[in-house]
Protein backbone atom coordinates (compact mmCIF):
# COMPACT_ATOMS: atom_id res chain seq x y z
CA UNK A 1 0.00 0.00 0.00
CA UNK A 2 1.39 3.39 -1.01
CA UNK A 3 1.82 5.93 1.78
CA UNK A 4 -0.02 9.22 1.42
CA UNK A 5 2.40 12.00 2.28
CA UNK A 6 1.31 15.59 2.87
CA UNK A 7 4.10 18.16 2.47
CA UNK A 8 3.71 21.62 3.94
CA UNK A 9 6.06 24.56 3.64
CA UNK A 10 6.37 28.00 2.15
CA UNK A 11 5.66 26.52 -1.27
CA UNK A 12 3.82 28.51 -3.92
CA UNK A 13 4.94 31.83 -2.44
CA UNK A 14 7.55 32.56 -5.09
CA UNK A 15 10.62 31.89 -2.92
CA UNK A 16 13.20 30.10 -5.04
CA UNK A 17 14.83 28.42 -2.03
CA UNK A 18 11.57 26.91 -0.78
CA UNK A 19 10.67 25.76 -4.29
CA UNK A 20 14.09 24.06 -4.53
CA UNK A 21 13.46 22.31 -1.21
CA UNK A 22 10.11 21.08 -2.53
CA UNK A 23 11.76 19.81 -5.73
CA UNK A 24 14.25 17.88 -3.56
CA UNK A 25 11.48 16.38 -1.43
CA UNK A 26 9.60 15.29 -4.54
CA UNK A 27 12.70 13.58 -5.96
CA UNK A 28 13.49 11.76 -2.71
CA UNK A 29 10.15 10.78 -1.19
CA UNK A 30 8.20 7.78 -2.37
CA UNK A 31 4.42 7.68 -2.08
CA UNK A 32 1.31 9.60 -3.07
CA UNK A 33 2.39 13.17 -2.37
CA UNK A 34 0.10 16.17 -1.91
CA UNK A 35 1.52 19.63 -1.25
CA UNK A 36 0.01 22.34 0.95
CA UNK A 37 0.78 25.58 -0.88
CA UNK A 38 0.15 29.31 -0.82
CA UNK A 39 -0.79 28.95 -4.48
CA UNK A 40 -2.05 25.40 -5.11
CA UNK A 41 -2.72 25.90 -8.84
CA UNK A 42 0.82 27.17 -9.49
CA UNK A 43 2.38 24.38 -7.40
CA UNK A 44 0.40 21.71 -9.25
CA UNK A 45 1.32 23.24 -12.61
CA UNK A 46 5.03 23.60 -11.81
CA UNK A 47 5.59 20.29 -9.99
CA UNK A 48 2.85 18.03 -11.38
CA UNK A 49 1.53 16.98 -7.97
CA UNK A 50 -1.82 17.52 -6.28
CA UNK A 51 -1.83 20.63 -4.13
CA UNK A 52 -4.19 22.19 -1.60
CA UNK A 53 -4.17 25.47 0.29
CA UNK A 54 -2.70 25.83 3.73
CA UNK A 55 -4.80 26.09 6.88
CA UNK A 56 -5.85 29.75 7.27
CA UNK A 57 -3.94 31.45 10.06
CA UNK A 58 -4.66 35.16 9.80
CA UNK A 59 -6.91 37.79 8.31
CA UNK A 60 -5.67 37.52 4.70
CA UNK A 61 -5.61 33.72 4.59
CA UNK A 62 -9.06 33.50 6.20
CA UNK A 63 -10.39 35.98 3.63
CA UNK A 64 -8.74 33.99 0.82
CA UNK A 65 -10.36 30.80 2.15
CA UNK A 66 -13.77 32.49 2.24
CA UNK A 67 -13.34 33.63 -1.36
CA UNK A 68 -12.25 30.16 -2.49
CA UNK A 69 -15.19 27.87 -1.80
CA UNK A 70 -14.10 24.37 -0.92
CA UNK A 71 -10.45 25.26 -0.33
CA UNK A 72 -10.53 24.65 3.42
CA UNK A 73 -12.56 21.46 2.93
CA UNK A 74 -9.92 20.16 0.48
CA UNK A 75 -7.15 21.01 2.95
CA UNK A 76 -8.91 19.27 5.85
CA UNK A 77 -9.51 16.21 3.65
CA UNK A 78 -5.84 16.09 2.64
CA UNK A 79 -4.86 16.20 6.33
CA UNK A 80 -7.36 13.55 7.31
CA UNK A 81 -6.37 11.26 4.41
CA UNK A 82 -2.59 11.46 4.84
CA UNK A 83 -0.48 8.78 6.50
CA UNK A 84 2.42 11.14 7.14
CA UNK A 85 2.83 14.92 7.42
CA UNK A 86 6.10 16.70 6.65
CA UNK A 87 6.61 20.34 7.60
CA UNK A 88 9.67 21.38 5.68
CA UNK A 89 11.37 24.32 4.21
CA UNK A 90 13.89 26.91 5.25
CA UNK A 91 13.38 28.67 8.55
CA UNK A 92 9.71 28.01 9.25
CA UNK A 93 9.50 27.73 13.04
CA UNK A 94 11.08 31.02 13.98
CA UNK A 95 9.97 34.14 15.77
CA UNK A 96 11.22 36.44 13.01
CA UNK A 97 8.87 37.61 11.67
CA UNK A 98 6.56 36.98 14.65
CA UNK A 99 3.68 35.91 12.36
CA UNK A 100 5.68 32.81 11.37
CA UNK A 101 4.77 31.04 14.58
CA UNK A 102 1.06 31.62 13.89
CA UNK A 103 1.21 30.52 10.25
CA UNK A 104 3.16 27.30 10.81
CA UNK A 105 1.64 26.67 14.23
CA UNK A 106 -1.82 26.64 12.62
CA UNK A 107 -0.66 23.97 10.17
CA UNK A 108 0.78 21.83 12.96
CA UNK A 109 -2.28 22.28 15.18
CA UNK A 110 -4.58 21.00 12.41
CA UNK A 111 -2.35 17.95 11.90
CA UNK A 112 -1.95 17.24 15.62
CA UNK A 113 -5.76 17.32 16.00
CA UNK A 114 -5.88 14.41 13.52
CA UNK A 115 -3.06 12.54 15.35
CA UNK A 116 -0.95 12.38 12.20
CA UNK A 117 2.73 11.44 12.41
Amino acid sequence: MTKKILLCGNYGAGNLGDEAILAGFLRQLEGDITVMSANPAATTKEFGVPSVGRVPSGFRSNLKALLSPGQLRETKKAISDCDCFVLGGGTLLTDEPPASMFVWGAQLKAVFKQNKP
